[in-house]
């Protein structure tokens, strides 16, 4: 892998990319759930997305194919560029999709 640490293995310097602010724990047979989110980060801003919903899509793609790498550069991008994640949530059962506008968490320093 040609990836170094402060580049991404597509050599975007990693300070100019921006996330969703969600921490995604991989669980065998669920996928990817959400765990956490960082505080102040779009994700936790937004109000939509909650503990415990499994990311499907990222921008109408299915994430149960991407390996590790293409799904970091799906979540990754510019900053205030928009990432459409389409989340499954199981109490009540429902898929929905929700915009996120890419970004850093918002802190009150």
């Amino acid at each position: 892998d040609s990836a170094t640490p402060s580049k991404l293995s597509s050599g975007v310097p990693r300070q100019s990319l921006a996330g969703v602010g969600i921490v995604f724990l991989g669980v065998p047979g669920d996928g990817l759930v959400v765990q956490a989110f960082d505080k102040g980060g779009p994700a936790e801003t937004s109000q939509k997305v909650k503990k415990g919903d499994i990311l499907q899509t990222i921008n109408g793609e299915k994430v149960a194919s991407m390996t590790d790498q293409e799904l970091a550069k799906n979540l990754l991008g510019a900053p205030n560029s928009k990432v459409t994640l389409g989340m499954e949530r199981k109490e009540p059962p429902e898929f929905f999709e929700v915009e996120i506008v890419r970004g850093w968490p918002k802190s009150d320093a």
